[in-house]
């Protein structure tokens, strides 16, 4: 598992950085961004509690900047 998917994981992190800094394509970084907060949101919760404020923390940052977006987010839920 550590062999592929953790590089990539690093990539995908690194890629929506680049996005959301640049300020081109915010929505599909969040989009992006979305399933790894969840994760360590998860991760924190399920096994290691003494982290989930980082989680917690991560999660409210993504729903503030996606909030504050919500009309690009609108077609994905309809």
């Amino acid at each position: 598992l550590a062999k592929y998917a953790i590089p990539t994981i690093a990539r995908n992190v690194v890629f929506v950085g680049i996005l959301l800094v640049s300020h081109k394509a915010v929505s599909f970084a969040l989009v992006l961004l979305a399933p790894i907060i969840f994760n360590i949101l998860f991760f924190h919760i399920f096994l290691e509690p003494e982290g989930v404020g980082a989680g917690i923390g991560f999660t409210i940052v993504l729903g503030w900047f996606a909030w504050n977006r919500k009309n690009d987010f609108i077609s994905l839920f309809k």
